[in-house]
């Protein structure tokens, strides 16, 4: 119905990632209603008011209180609302927002990184922005998602003497349900508890195809119904807990549906960045 549910704010986030997937829908249906009704809904959003002050958007608005104090000023998944806020054709905000968010690298040097290391952050902008081969001043974001993989993968591996749910290749540490309620789970000392989310895998296929195979297939053979139930993989599971998920989240289904669709054949990274406010 649309009805607002608890006291949840308007997000701007999660405009964009509407916003991005009814553009998706526009280009593989040009010249119908669709194409205009997606076109309409992207004119439509004020980006420019969702600043506040500033360059920077903010999190998300509530009518009693107005804006929330947190801005998207720093390396995470707000990338496709950077994208979507700079080349709205309508309601723009300056280019140089781009430079004003912080890329914290990590002490070795070698990526930029979100600390926690959920790993849906270097998925969900990337599942609409095909960025391979290209780079900004700071960094080049494909090598990063890929490098993100592999650490996520590696760093359950040198965690599985702890946690069995680790072992036997099974790999994926991201934002989940978890037997404890939801975390925003990561490769990260501190910031995991031996639970899995099928989707931080799978989601990967597009930069480490092979490792992204090999942990989706561990989780069907060490879990099997545990793991995969009506609508295919659950949201997340928990050997040592002995807690699994019986829950299909949406967001999760989608990160893994749109990346599969890229590793196959690009399909929604070529209908998204066909469109001109994209490029």
């Amino acid at each position: 119905t649309g009805e607002r549910m608890w006291e949840s704010e308007v997000s701007s986030i999660d405009t964009a990632l509407l916003i991005a997937g009814a553009l998706v829908s526009g280009q593989y249906f040009a010249g119908t209603d669709v194409e205009t009704l997606a076109a309409q809904l992207y004119e439509n959003v004020e980006w420019d008011w969702m600043r506040s002050l500033g360059d920077l958007p903010r999190m998300g608005w509530k009518p009693e209180s107005g804006f929330l104090s947190a801005s998207w000023d720093h390396f995470d998944e707000s990338m496709i609302l950077y994208a979507l806020a700079i080349g709205s054709p309508t309601h723009p905000i300056s280019a140089r927002a781009w430079r004003s968010w912080d890329r914290p690298v990590n002490r070795d040097g070698e990526y930029v990184y979100l600390p926690g290391e959920p790993l849906f952050v270097y998925q969900y902008p990337l599942a609409f922005l095909n960025l391979r081969g290209m780079e900004d001043h700071y960094v080049n974001y494909w090598n990063n998602s890929t490098r993100a993989c592999e650490r996520n993968r590696q760093f359950s591996i040198d965690h599985s003497a702890e946690y069995a749910t680790y072992q036997n290749g099974v790999w994926g540490l991201s934002a989940s349900d978890g037997p404890f309620g939801y975390s925003a789970y990561g490769a990260a000392n501190g910031n995991h508890d031996g639970t899995i989310a099928p989707y931080a895998a799978a989601a990967c296929l597009p930069f480490t195809p092979e490792i992204s195979l090999e942990g989706m297939r561990a989780l069907l053979t060490e879990y099997g119904t545990n793991a995969w139930r009506e609508y295919g993989f659950v949201s997340a599971i928990n050997e040592d807990e002995n807690w699994y998920s019986r829950d299909h989240i949406g967001i999760d289904q989608g990160d893994i549906l749109l990346m599969i669709a890229n590793a196959q054949d690009g399909f929604v990274w070529n209908l998204f960045m066909a469109n001109p406010n994209i490029q």
